[in-house]
C-alpha cells in the first residue's frame, strides 16, 4: 500500500515538473519598453526581432501576432520588420489616472514555435496639465530668525 502511494506521489511530482518546465518554456521572453505619454499614432516603440534575438527574415513567416488581455489594443506589430509601433495616441492619465506607474501588458506569439514573449511598455507622464490655483497671488511673510528647513504648511489659505 505504501508503495503504490509513494509512486502516486513520484508520478504526481514528474507531472508537475513535466507541466511547469514546458510552461516555462512556452513564456520564455520578457521584453520591456518605455515610452513618453502623447506619443503620435504610428510612433516607434521598439525592435520586437532584435530584442527577441529573432532574425528577420524567419521572424514574418513564423506567423506572430500580438495577444492582448484588454479590450483596446495600443499597440501593433510589423512582421516585416519587427518593429513594435503605437497604433493611437496614449494619454497616461485615461489609461491608469493617478497611479504611480503606468504599464501596459501584451504577449507576441510565436506560432510555430509555439511561444509566448511578454511585452511590458511603460508609458511615462509628460507635463501636460498645468497646475490651478485657487488665487493668482499668495504673499507670506516669513521672519529671518526662522530655522533653516521649517516648512510652512499652505492648506487653508
Amino acid at each position: 500500500m505504501t508503495d503504490i502511494k509513494r509512486l502516486r506521489d513520484c508520478n504526481r511530482r514528474v507531472l508537475f515538473c513535466f507541466v511547469f518546465f514546458t510552461v516555462w518554456e512556452a513564456i520564455s521572453g520578457h521584453i520591456r519598453y518605455s515610452i513618453p505619454e502623447e506619443m503620435q499614432k504610428g510612433s516607434f516603440v521598439g525592435n520586437i526581432v532584435k530584442d527577441l534575438g529573432l532574425d528577420t527574415k524567419e521572424f514574418s513567416d513564423r506567423g506572430v501576432r500580438i495577444v492582448s488581455r484588454g479590450e483596446r489594443q495600443y499597440f501593433a506589430l510589423n512582421v516585416k520588420s519587427g518593429y513594435l509601433y503605437s497604433t493611437e495616441r496614449i494619454d497616461r492619465e485615461q489609461i491608469c489616472g493617478q497611479m504611480e506607474k503606468c504599464l501596459l501588458n501584451f504577449e507576441v506569439l510565436v506560432k510555430d514555435k509555439a511561444k509566448l514573449f511578454a511585452v511590458e511598455v511603460e508609458i511615462t507622464d509628460i507635463n501636460d496639465n498645468e497646475p490651478r490655483f485657487q488665487e493668482d497671488e499668495l504673499e507670506f511673510r516669513i521672519s529671518e530668525l526662522v530655522a533653516v528647513g521649517t516648512r510652512y504648511s499652505l492648506e487653508g489659505q
